[in-house]
C-alpha cells in the first residue's frame, strides 16, 4: 500500500485507486450502474473459493496483505474487535469480517433479479452464493473453541471461524440475520427441493444454537447477552423471525418457546432514538417476513415497521450516529425499498431511488466517506487499512435496493389474480383468504362446489374462464372418496361401497388436471385434503391419507408445491371441525385461510 504523509492535518479522504477497473464512473443511468456493480462484485470481491470478501484494499482493489495492515497497540486497530489478534491474521479479518452478511445481501439481490429477468446466469450466481454460505456454515461447525464457540449452527465472523484465533470466534445477530434472510429468499424463489432441505437444516441449526446458548455470544471481545441489550431492535427482530421461520419448518415447543421469549421483549423493537442504518433497516426486513410467518400479529408487525422506517429515514437524512462518517446510501436504498413494500404510501420508494442515484461513482463505495478531514477522524480510522477500505457490502446492498424496487414496480402494475378451486371446504375459507390478501390479490373461486376430479375434468375450462391467473390454489379429494349415499354412519356399512373415484383413477385424473392447469402459466399450489373424522357420513376416516399420498406423488412428479392443510388442521381437529363432519367451523376456516394465504404469498414472492 502507498505511504501517506505523516501530517494529516489538512489531508482529506479521497479516491485512492488509479487503475481502470472499477471505473471512476459506474454509469450515467441506474441500469448502467447496476451492470458495473454486478461486474465489480464478481471480479473484485468473489474469491477463488466462491466466497465474497467483505472488503478489499482501496488502493489496489486486491485483498489486504500482511504488509498492508498496521500493527498498532490495542485500541488503535482497524476495527475495534481486530485490535489484539496476531498481525498475521489481521488481513483475514479485514478481508472477510462480514463475508456472511455480504453473501446474504447479495443473495437477496440475485433472487429479485432472477425473478425479473429469468436469466439462467443470474440463477447460477445465486446457486454459487448459496454454496459459499454452506461452506462457511460447515467449516464453522467443524471448528472448536474453549470459550463456547463451535458446533452445529455456530456462524461466527470472519470467514466463519476457519482460522483458529480467539478473537475470530465472534458472532453477531446481524451476521446471522443477513445470511438467514438471503437463504430464505432463495428458498421461496429459486431453490430445488434438495436445496430447500439444506436451507431448512442450516436455519434450524441457527435457531437451535442461539436457543441453547440463551441468546448469548461473543462480540467485540466481550460476552454479549442479546436479551439485555435494551433498544437493540436488530436482535429482537431477528430472533423473532428466526424462531418463527424455524418453527414453520420444524414445529416444536423449543422454537415456539424461543418465539415467545422474544415476543415478551418486543418493546426492544421500539428504540426511542435512531440507531444506525442496519440497526433500523434489518428489523424492517424481519418484520416483513413475520407478517407472512405469523399473520395473526400482522397489525403489530406493520405498526412496528412504521416506527423503524421513520428512524431509518432519520439515519439517512440527518446522518445520525455512524452515518456521519460512513457511506450508507447503498445500505439505505435496500432497506427503504423494503419499507416501501410494507408502507407504500409514505414516499420511501422516492427516498430509496435518491439513495441509489447518490451512489454512481467509485468514490461512493469506500467504507469511509470521501471528502472528510483525516484530522477529524477517530484514531483507529486513520490507518490506511481502515481509511481506504473498498466495501463489498455497499455494492450488494445497492443491488438489493435496485432489484427489490424493480420487483415492486412490476408488482404494482396490477393486483394479482388468484383462483381457488375446491369443494365446500374452500367455500368456508374463501372470505378469510380474501381479507388476508386484501390489497395484494384478487381472490376468486367458482360459484359452485368443484367436487371430485370427475367434475374437474368436465368443468375445468368453465372455471378457468378467460382470466389470466397468477396463482391457482386447488384441491380435489373429499368427493372422490364418497362411498355410501345414505346417512348410516357405521364404518362397516360405508366400507361396503366403492369410492366414487378409486385411487388409480384418481391419480390418472389428477395428472390430467395438473397438466391442464400448467398450461395457464399460473403458479400452482396443491392443497392437501383435510382430515375425515370418525363417525362421518359417506366417507371412511383415514382414507384421505391414502388419497393424499397419491396426490403428493403426482405433485412431486409435476413439481407443484404443496399447501399441507391436513397437517395444519389435524393437531386441533376437534376444536376446528363440526362434530362428526368434514366441514369446519369459523375458527377452523380461519386457520385454514392463514395457511392458504401464506402459501399464496410465497408464490407471489412477497419475500
Amino acid at each position: 500500500m502507498q505511504q501517506k504523509k505523516e501530517n494529516h492535518m489538512e489531508e482529506m479522504t479521497t479516491d485512492v485507486f488509479s487503475g481502470d477497473f472499477p471505473p471512476v464512473s459506474y454509469g450515467s443511468t441506474l441500469k448502467e450502474v447496476e451492470a458495473t456493480i454486478s461486474q465489480v462484485v464478481e471480479r473484485v470481491f468473489r474469491d477463488d473459493d466462491g466466497i465474497l470478501r467483505s472488503c478489499v484494499n482501496g488502493y489496489t482493489m486486491k485483498p489486504m496483505r500482511v504488509e498492508d495492515v498496521k500493527d498498532r497497540p490495542q485500541g488503535l486497530g482497524t476495527f475495534v474487535e481486530n485490535s489484539s489478534i496476531p498481525r498475521s491474521a489481521k488481513p483475514i479479518w479485514t478481508n472477510y469480517e462480514n463475508a456472511g452478511q455480504a453473501s446474504g445481501n447479495y443473495l437477496e439481490a440475485l433472487c429479485a433479479k432472477a425473478q425479473i429477468t429469468g436469466d439462467a446466469q443470474v440463477r447460477e450466481l445465486a446457486r454459487r452464493t448459496v454454496d459459499a454460505i454452506v461452506t462457511l456454515w460447515e467449516n464453522a461447525a467443524a471448528a472448536k473453541h474453549p470459550n463456547g464457540g463451535s458446533g452445529r449452527g455456530w456462524f461466527p465472523k470472519p470467514y466463519a471461524g476457519i482460522r483458529d484465533v480467539g478473537e475470530m470466534y465472534e458472532c453477531s445477530a446481524d451476521q446471522y440475520c443477513d445470511v438467514t434472510l438471503g437463504l430464505h429468499s432463495y428458498y421461496i424463489t429459486l431453490a430445488s427441493e434438495q436445496e430447500k432441505r439444506k436451507i431448512e437444516e442450516i436455519v434450524i441449526s441457527f435457531a437451535d444454537w442461539w436457543y441453547d446458548h440463551d441468546y448469548c455470544g461473543v462480540y467485540l471481545g466481550q460476552a454479549i447477552w442479546w436479551k439485555r441489550l435494551e433498544g437493540h431492535s436488530l436482535a429482537a427482530g431477528f430472533f423473532l423471525y428466526l424462531n418463527a421461520l424455524a418453527y414453520s419448518w420444524k414445529p416444536c415447543r423449543k422454537f415456539q418457546h424461543g418465539f415467545e421469549i422474544w415476543l415478551e421483549l418486543k418493546e426492544m423493537l421500539y428504540p426511542p432514538e435512531p440507531i444506525w442504518v442496519c440497526g433500523n433497516g434489518i428489523p424492517i426486513e424481519c418484520l416483513e417476513r413475520l407478517i407472512v410467518l405469523r399473520p395473526e400479529l400482522a397489525g403489530y408487525w406493520r405498526t412496528t415497521a412504521a416506527h423503524q422506517a421513520k428512524q431509518l429515514v432519520a439515519c439517512v437524512t440527518e446522518k445520525t450516529a455512524l452515518n456521519k462518517k460512513y457511506e450508507v446510501n447503498g445500505f439505505a436504498s435496500h432497506y427503504l425499498a423494503v419499507a416501501h413494500r410494507l408502507l407504500p404510501n409514505e414516499g420511501y420508494d422516492s427516498l430509496s431511488r435518491r439513495c441509489l442515484e447518490d451512489c454512481t461513482r467509485r468514490e461512493h463505495f469506500y467504507h469511509l466517506r470521501r471528502g472528510l478531514r483525516i484530522a477529524d477522524l477517530d484514531p483507529r480510522e486513520k490507518g490506511d487499512d481502515m481509511l481506504d477500505v473498498y466495501l463489498c457490502e455497499a455494492h450488494v446492498h445497492w443491488l438489493a435496493g435496485y432489484w427489490k424496487s424493480r420487483l415492486q414496480e412490476n408488482k404494482n402494475l396490477k393486483i394479482k389474480q388468484v383462483l381457488l378451486i375446491g369443494d365446500s371446504i374452500s367455500m368456508g375459507y374463501l372470505p378469510f383468504v380474501q381479507n388476508l390478501l386484501k390489497g395484494r390479490a384478487n381472490v376468486q373461486r367458482p360459484d359452485v362446489n368443484c367436487e371430485s376430479t370427475l367434475h374437474g375434468l368436465q368443468d375445468i375450462e368453465k372455471w378457468l374462464g378467460e382470466n389470466k391467473w397468477d396463482v391457482i390454489h386447488f384441491n380435489w379429494g373429499l368427493h372422490d372418496m364418497v362411498r355410501s349415499r345414505t346417512e348410516n354412519r357405521d364404518s362397516a356399512h360405508i366400507a361396503g361401497f366403492p369410492p366414487q373415484v378409486p385411487l388409480p383413477e384418481y391419480e390418472k385424473n389428477l395428472k390430467k388436471l395438473v397438466q391442464r392447469l400448467k398450461k395457464t402459466g399460473a403458479k400452482l399450489i396443491w392443497a392437501a385434503t383435510t382430515p375425515i373424522p370418525q363417525g362421518c357420513m359417506f366417507r371412511l376416516s383415514g382414507e384421505e391419507v391414502k388419497y393424499n399420498e397419491v396426490a403428493l406423488r403426482v405433485m412431486k412428479d409435476e413439481n407443484v408445491p404443496v399447501d399441507d392443510l391436513y397437517a395444519a388442521a389435524f393437531p386441533k381437529l376437534s376444536e376446528l371441525q363440526d362434530h362428526e363432519d368434514v366441514h369446519f367451523n369459523s375458527k377452523g376456516s380461519e386457520l385454514l385461510a392463514k395457511a392458504v394465504a401464506k402459501s399464496i404469498i410465497e408464490q407471489l414472492n412477497y419475500e
